[in-house]
């Protein structure tokens, strides 16, 4: 509760920024289900015409799905800060039923088959390409412009820790960095004040979420990298659509 003059401000459970509902203290989205319903409706009401057994191939079905479905349910996701890997797990999920359907491939296939097939990511390697573009679009601004000087104030809050509660963008922007190991370039920016151009930025960011991607990961993972199957693996991976629907288009035309 605020008392602002003789006014009391009650505090809201939530609001509404960007279309997004959030919770407080700029934390998650409150629901995800919200989330989830967006994916799974607008993949359908896309697809439903082209997809399936004798419609168009999967590599045109992943173009509507990328163009359309989901830039719509990664829309302000730059704004999805502490996400529980429980609610990034039921994304992912949804996520791999919509490859699934793309490729007419039964609900049993295994997950890492299911984005490789396609030469696509999941949805948290997106979310975090998206965040770490949307740093560099505020450190491109000039200082003269109020957004720049706001995110200079935060920054330096965060680093010096200053406020207990670093919730908001910086908090997931920093780790994100880490992992793709970019920090350098944020340090330089606060020492210097120098950074890279957006475009350079890009390119950057996604070489480096492209090369993270490459490398496998969860219970399979040992075994992918042995002598025996890691080239291969690799090799696969970092196409940008896979060989396999490639190749049954270049069979069919032929």
């Amino acid at each position: 509760m605020i008392i602002y003059g003789d006014t009391t401000i009650q505090e809201a459970t939530s609001y509404v920024h960007f279309g997004i509902t959030q919770s407080p203290c700029g934390k998650s989205p409150l629901t995800i289900d919200v989330v989830k319903r967006k994916m799974r409706g607008t993949y359908f009401s896309t697809t439903f015409v082209v997809r399936g057994t004798a419609g168009v191939n999967p590599t045109t079905v992943m173009k509507i799905y990328t163009t359309c479905v989901l830039r719509r349910t990664l829309f302000a996701c730059e704004l999805w800060n502490d996400v529980t890997s429980s609610n990034m797990q039921l994304l992912e999920r949804t996520h791999r039923m919509c490859l699934k359907s793309a490729q007419c491939l039964p609900k049993s296939t295994r997950s890492d088959m299911v984005t490789i097939l396609l030469g696509t990511y999941n949805i948290k390697s997106y979310r975090n390409e998206k965040k770490q573009l949307f740093l560099g679009t505020l450190c491109n601004m000039k200082y003269s412009d109020l957004t720049n000087r706001i995110f200079v104030k935060r920054l330096f809050h965060f680093y010096t820790a200053i406020t207990e509660n670093n919730y908001g963008c910086l908090k997931d922007v920093n780790a994100i960095l880490q992992t793709y190991e970019l920090s350098n370039s944020l340090d330089m920016y606060r020492s210097t004040g120098h950074f890279p151009t957006y475009s350079q930025w890009k390119r950057v960011v996604r070489e480096h979420v492209r090369r993270e991607k490459s490398k496998p990961s969860g219970a399979r993972a040992p075994h992918l990298m042995t002598s025996s199957a890691s080239g291969l693996y690799t090799t696969v991976r970092s196409q940008p659509t896979a060989g396999a629907w490639r190749s049954s288009v270049q069979t069919v035309f032929r």
